[in-house]
């Protein structure tokens, strides 16, 4: 592996005029908040001039050094180099308001970049979802125009921080930042390098989401096959990140996982689940060492250890390559394009974007319910090729059931199992054996009516309350 490693402060790393950094479309939207915002500014707010601050770690993967716009693709760091540059911004909006030109024009040289038709040009290319959002900032348009929030409150609180500062404080502050603090840019030539390095960096103390985590480990795979299927497998996932704009990634995964698998996974097994079942089912796996199969705990956020459910269960999973009978495989590329189905398939399960009415009237009434659990025999059922009325009936089934278990304060626990379960209902006589299924967790009539008399229908049971009364209505 080949690694060039530099320590840079912020002005030697931005100030190149034909270099590009390059958010590939396969990485989640910009996402950090307040919490980090705050952190950051802090941190350079509190230097004294003989101090030292590290900003922290880039991973750019780089081609070939051009005598013209050179574009590095952004492996590693988007989120803190993209919360950089509108900070950046923000303290160039207080400088043209302070009449501070020559600052104004050093930060242009920091945000924009020259090509060699001598057009201005950002220097930070963001995803196909954040870069048309990170663009209107940089116009000056206004937040009514900006879809991603996060991008433009980055820029509003940095703004909003510096209204309090005199005219040298804010030139303090920013030569502190560009001069004083310092990031570590890892450049590898090599896209399977950029995946082991971006791997092995975050296993050492940076946390990721198990997203974050599947797709290096899928990107890291198809690296190793050949450049087309790489291209082929970033495009994909693109897809996959556009479709599951806004919803979230991790439990789309885990749900996906919990349908494939026929039984309940957790948030936190979801990695390892992954990765055992991936090399199981896909082609030139052997290609994928032991190490990368390999995931501790503290890989994981604690924020994404969160599961919906109050109970984990403490069995060890029984992982598909402990099954005897053989798998067909089928290529990476073809392994994404179910997923990216399948992703496509769960947002307008999410977003009830069906082209028949009845299936997006009775998707709502699950939601107003809380049915989230149901999502994972959804993405099966509404795949498979049956009768719209047989669809129709198994939802109606399925409202039925989850209303009472609510009602009737069962284990929320058993819900992916009971779901997960489902996936494997033949097609034929489908309704009779969900309803045979189902009936074997459903609370009997008097349990449910003496329940129902005591349920407190309110705050986020609003919606459950207004179903039940237009179903006795």
């Amino acid at each position: 592996m080949q690694i060039t490693t530099n320590k840079y402060t912020l002005k030697q790393l931005l100030s190149g005029s034909n270099e590009q950094f390059i958010v590939p479309g396969y990485q989640r939207r910009y996402a950090w908040g307040y919490k980090q915002h705050a952190a950051l500014f802090d941190d350079i707010d509190l230097l004294k001039e003989d101090d030292n601050h590290l900003f922290g770690m880039i991973l750019c993967h780089t081609g070939v050094h051009t005598g013209g716009l050179n574009r590095s693709e952004l492996v590693d760091g988007q989120q803190r180099l993209t919360t950089i540059t509108l900070l950046l911004l923000a303290i160039k909006k207080r400088f043209e308001e302070i009449e501070v030109k020559k600052k104004v024009e050093e930060i242009d040289g920091l945000i924009y970049c020259i090509d060699l038709k001598e057009r201005q040009l950002n220097k930070i290319i963001l995803g196909d979802l954040d870069n048309p959002d990170y663009k209107r900032i940089l116009k000056g348009e206004g937040e009514d125009e900006v879809i991603n929030k996060k991008l433009w409150k980055a820029y509003e609180d940095y703004y909003n921080w510096f209204e309090d500062f005199e005219k040298d404080e804010i030139i303090a502050f920013y030569n502190k930042l560009i001069n004083i603090a310092v990031i570590i840019r890892l450049d590898v030539s090599f896209a399977k390098d950029a995946y082991k390095l971006f791997e092995s960096i975050n296993n050492r103390g940076l946390k990721l989401s198990p997203t974050d985590i599947i797709k290096n480990f899928i990107l890291g795979h198809a690296s190793k096959i050949d450049n087309p299927t790489l291209e082929k497998v970033k495009s994909l996932w693109s897809d996959i990140i556009i479709n599951l704009d806004g919803i979230d990634t991790n439990q789309f995964l885990r749900q996906y996982m919990c349908m494939l698998l026929e039984r309940r996974v957790t948030i936190k097994g979801l990695v390892e689940e992954f990765r055992y079942y991936y090399v199981n089912h896909v082609k030139n796996s052997e290609l994928i060492s032991i190490a990368e199969l390999y995931v501790e705990d503290d890989e994981i956020t604690d924020e994404e250890i969160e599961d919906i459910d109050d109970e984990v269960t403490e069995e060890e999973p029984e992982f598909e390559g402990a099954k005897k009978e053989k798998i067909k495989r089928i290529s990476i590329v073809q392994f994404l394009k179910q997923l990216k189905d399948a992703s496509l398939l769960y947002r307008k399960i999410r977003m009830r974007k069906f082209d028949e009415n009845k299936i997006n009237y009775h998707l709502l009434n699950l939601q107003r319910i809380l049915s989230f659990p149901t999502y994972i025999f959804l993405l099966n059922l509404l795949n498979r090729d049956i009768l719209l009325k047989n669809k129709i009936e198994v939802l109606k089934l399925i409202e039925t059931f989850m209303l009472r278990r609510h009602i009737c304060q069962k284990r929320t626990g058993e819900l992916d199992n009971i779901f997960a379960q489902l996936v494997s209902v033949p097609d034929s006589n489908i309704i009779n054996e969900v309803k045979n299924l189902l009936s074997a967790n459903l609370p009997e009539d008097e349990e449910f009516e003496d329940y129902f008399t005591k349920h407190i229908f309110k705050g986020k049971l609003v919606d459950r309350a207004r179903y039940v009364l237009e179903q006795i209505e």
